[in-house]
């Protein structure tokens, strides 16, 4: 979970951390948990606001707000997103803008995971102020300012105009009201791509439009958004954008909650109007500012006798998921939609999950060959050929029915466990049954990057199913994870575990002794002696994650297989050498041969030895190809031997 720090201005007038109106006082305060101050950005290199698809829109161009209007002369190059979510459609219009404005989590991190793609290598600087600090903008010498979601006010936003050319939100709307599809198109015709905003704002509505024809029962039903805060119930008024989201699929906020929120987008209930939350959908978010989250909320003994809580129609959005649903901007909303429909669906008990996921609608993918493959939409019997596509597919929450085994296992990658319970073997991975495959009849086949291997099953192959080749043999981990959700229609869900595993990699690296050495080696023992592993395998580069990389020597010592070196014989153990060894091996002979070689006063010389930082590890996971879910082992592993050194 991303790490969230804010201001207390800051979590006041924006995030706004509601409070259980319809939980008793003193539950409620010990439920809220505040935010630590936010800290300072560090000074940073901002890229100018560049790409390779600029529209050649006509300048100049007026652009009307709450204060008027602003008039931008020529295409700006050096663009501040000042309000908290205005990275994203900057983002989305291919601008890399030079500054972005700190709301919450990592104080360093300019985009969240779901624009992280769109950001690439540029590195804005972080602009962490709850009080708009002048100078340091003005420093930066921007061309363009557009704050839409930044609340300003008629000074703030006459002292931003000497400084540049300041688009502000539309006077239709509260602060921090203005609709996701208008703050896009407004910022797009800003940037001089205007018909490049209407596309994007076209292909998310048409995805809202989508939802509505499928539950037309949905339309009018009630919704409130909100959260415990303090002694309060605080919860989003129908101008705030997270309502806006679920009116656009069919819901309304009742006006009671309107009329309590006044001219604000956001409103608190006391406990004594509990009765109020008996809506169709009851939605809760910010759970991460709530002693004892989900729990604490179903157990409090005023919030449970909500009938919304009774009957189970209450969803809970925690997570990064949580943080695009605050966003609600046009890169975050399709993460949202592919989250929250799905929730809401369970919670009124709706049938169209159930009839999407028998549809045979197919669409066009591209694979790892430059194919383009037509597949189901929603494949529900996947044969995977890779170990890669295998946990890439669990650990998207999909199952498949048959997979290859774990290379040089006589099953099933057995780190996996009992994820791979209800799972049929069907062989190894450069023999897979033919036989097998067909009596699973498969609607999807992913062959990884198996392709060469197996080309003389290809024809059968793909007269059972569509056969998607995912990777190639020199993709990293994340990059076949992506593929494999791209595939499997799965993106929102990728990048939802993705941001997991980094804030679990951020948390890992605040462990490593200050001032310590920060070198590893990975190190597989055989029968022949041990081999090192190479800086671009797979657990290598989680290593690199969590900021243990691998010794100089070692990159020059490439063997004929390229992933690691040669074996290594006794004598040249010192290679091995550095602050930390993870040591594993293959097979039962690789091990007997492992023991006896640590009892090798050669071996007992080295200094990651005298150190005890020697980790024996699973070497069908450390020094193998691996997936999401093996990551997660490594990081364990490290994690583990970080607190008993």
């Amino acid at each position: 979970m991303i790490r969230r720090i804010s201001s207390g201005r800051q979590m006041s007038r924006r995030r706004f951390l509601v409070g259980a109106g319809a939980a008793s006082a003193a539950l409620l305060s010990a439920c809220v948990v505040q935010p630590p101050p936010a800290a300072a950005p560090s000074a940073q290199t901002a890229p100018q606001a560049t790409s390779a698809t600029t529209e050649q829109a006509a300048f100049p161009v007026s652009i009307p707000h709450k204060f008027g209007a602003t008039e931008i002369k020529a295409e700006p190059k050096r663009v501040i997103a000042l309000g908290f979510s205005d990275q994203d459609p900057i983002l989305a219009l291919g601008v890399k803008p030079i500054a972005t404005r700190f709301w919450w989590g990592d104080d360093k991190m300019a985009a969240f995971p779901w624009a992280t793609d769109e950001l690439g290598d540029a590195k804005p600087e972080v602009l962490t102020m709850s009080e708009l600090n002048f100078e340091k903008i003005a420093a930066l010498k921007p061309d363009l300012i557009i704050a839409t979601y930044g609340g300003l006010k008629d000074k703030e936003y006459e002292t931003l105009s000497k400084i540049a050319p300041t688009v502000a939100q539309a006077g239709a709307y509260l602060d921090y009201g203005m609709p996701w599809n208008e703050v896009t198109l407004t910022i797009g015709k800003a940037l001089g791509r205007g018909a490049q905003a209407k596309t994007l704002v076209a292909e998310i509505e048409s995805r809202f439009a989508a939802v509505r024809a499928k539950h037309p029962d949905w339309a009018g039903k009630s919704v409130i958004i909100g959260a415990p805060f303090e002694d309060k119930f605080g919860f989003m008024a129908s101008q705030d954008p997270r309502s806006r989201f679920f009116a656009a699929l069919g819901f309304k906020v009742p006006a009671e909650f309107d009329k309590i929120a006044g001219e604000s987008f956001y409103g608190q209930l006391s406990s004594e109007r509990v009765d109020l939350l008996n809506t169709d959908l009851l939605v809760f978010h910010q759970l991460q500012w709530v002693k004892g989250g989900r729990a604490a909320i179903e157990a409090d003994p005023l919030l449970s006798k909500s009938e919304s809580l009774k009957q189970k129609r209450a969803i809970f959005l925690e997570g990064v998921l949580d943080d695009a649903f605050q966003f609600q901007s046009v890169l975050s909303l399709p993460l949202v939609l592919d989250e929250v429909v799905p929730m809401i669906e369970a919670a009124m008990g709706s049938k169209a999950q159930a009839s999407a996921s028998t549809s045979t609608t197919m669409r066009e993918v591209t694979d790892a060959t430059g194919a383009v493959v037509q597949v189901p939409a929603n494949p529900q019997r996947i044969v995977v050929l890779s170990e890669q596509d295998l946990d890439g597919a669990l650990a998207l929450g999909v199952t498949p029915v048959g997979s290859v085994n774990g290379r040089g296992q006589p099953g099933l990658p057995a780190y996996l466990g009992e994820k791979t319970t209800s799972i049929v073997s069907i062989g190894t991975l450069v023999e897979p049954s033919l036989e097998k495959i067909v009596a699973l009849k498969p609607d999807l086949i992913l062959a990884g990057s198996m392709l060469d291997q197996i080309k003389a099953l290809l024809p059968e192959l793909s007269m059972i199913a569509p056969v998607v080749a995912t990777h190639k043999p020199t993709d990293d981990w994340k990059t076949v994870f992506k593929s494999v959700a791209g595939v499997l229609n799965q993106d929102a869900k990728a990048t939802s575990f993705l941001g997991e595993y980094d804030a679990r990699v951020s948390g890992i690296k605040k462990q490593l002794p200050a001032g310590s050495a920060s070198e590893a080696n990975v190190a597989r023992w055989m029968p022949q002696g041990p081999v090192v592993m190479m800086p671009t395998t797979f657990s290598s580069r989680v290593l690199a994650d969590v900021g243990l990389t691998r010794p100089a020597a070692v990159q020059a010592l490439a063997g004929s297989h390229g992933a690691h070196t040669d074996p290594l014989s006794l004598e040249k153990l010192n290679v091995m050498d550095s602050e930390w060894l993870f040591l594993g091996a293959l097979n039962t002979e690789g091990m007997t041969a492992l023991d006896a070689a640590m009892k090798n006063p050669l071996f007992q010389k080295l200094g990651v030895v005298q150190k005890k930082h020697v980790v024996n590890v699973d070497g069908a996971v450390w020094t193998s190809v691996g997936g999401p879910l093996a990551a997660l082992v490594v990081l364990n592993d490290v994690e583990k031997a970080l607190k008993v050194s």
